[in-house]
């Protein structure tokens, strides 16, 4: 219809028409690409496992006497199965900041909050049980201390409690732990409590060694210990944190809960990818583009 309307000027008006609809084009297309770019468009990992882990974290192992039991005579001691869980920890968030703590009688840290991942391995390989028996009391004491171990944080704070639980816990002890638990929880601190050992108790220790009377034996009493998992339960569920034993870490899908459980409490966040490059490039094509088409004639 506009062809026969405007007859043979139709064939001189088209060209310009084009023109001018291609050069707007471009200057829209420049402009909407700068502003996309501008303002800074990312894309997600696309995966399960793609997780940005850029978060502080302080582990905190039991290194009493009780963590030195073993399941059999060739087995590794409890201490030493935790202190591979740690390994696993820090190998599997790279970029997180992390720092390395044990707990007997006293808090004790080898690497602080911010540790090269050199440093946080060699200290956890370096933790050796400590000649004084934990009662459970210790843990108190420890996490009573621990919040000031995150001054300086200013990401997301994660503690990692690695214990069997210390014994059964007296009253005051209980009320002890529950002082300790509020100080965590007011310093907005998750915890992931990781039970370490079984239910079944293990010789850890000998005491009061005397020699029987009229001859030349000497006998001794033995200390048991057994994991206290509801203490360790407690530990997750008075912080709002998460429990895991370390035989879903180790056989199950321990990490994969943890995983879950971290990205719930905002700690870990989908991998990211920043594409700002791609509607920048666009922006530079239409802009040469329009250069090289509407150029002035000389």
């Amino acid at each position: 219809p506009l062809r026969r309307t405007l007859g043979p000027l139709y064939e001189d008006i088209r060209p310009l028409v084009v023109r001018l609809v291609v050069r707007y084009l471009l200057i829209g297309l420049a402009c909407a690409s700068i502003l996309v770019a501008m303002a800074g468009p990312y894309i997600s990992g696309g995966s399960e496992t793609a997780i940005e882990s850029a978060f502080d974290y302080v582990l905190l192992m039991d290194s009493s006497t009780s963590m030195t039991a073993r399941i059999s005579s060739n087995a590794p001691t409890l201490l030493d199965r935790g202190k591979l869980l740690e390994g696993m920890f820090v190998n599997r968030f790279p970029g997180a900041n992390g720092g390395s703590c044990e707990f007997t009688g006293a808090l004790f840290c080898r690497a602080p909050l911010g540790a090269s991942h050199a440093t946080l391995l060699r200290a956890i390989d370096d933790t050796e049980p400590n000649a004084i028996l934990s009662s459970g009391s210790e843990i108190a004491k420890a996490l009573k201390t621990i919040p000031s171990k995150f001054l300086g944080s200013k990401g997301t704070k994660v503690l990692v409690v690695l214990s069997d639980g210390g014994g059964e816990l007296s009253a005051y002890y209980r009320d002890e732990l529950n002082t300790a638990l509020a100080h965590v929880s007011k310093s907005k601190i998750y915890v992931v409590s990781i039970g370490i050992g079984g239910s079944v108790p293990l010789p850890v220790a000998r005491t009061n060694e005397r020699t029987v009377p009229g001859t030349d034996s000497i006998v001794y009493d033995t200390v048991y210990s057994s994991l206290q998992e509801k203490t360790m339960k407690r530990i997750a569920a008075e912080t709002g944190g998460i429990y895991i034993h370390e035989d879903a870490l180790f056989n199950g899908d321990g990490f994969s809960e943890l995983d879950i459980a971290l990205r719930g409490a905002d700690v870990l966040r989908p991998a990211t990818r920043n594409i700002d490059g791609i509607p920048g490039a666009v922006a530079i094509v239409a802009i040469l583009s329009y250069l090289v088409l509407f150029r002035p004639n000389p």
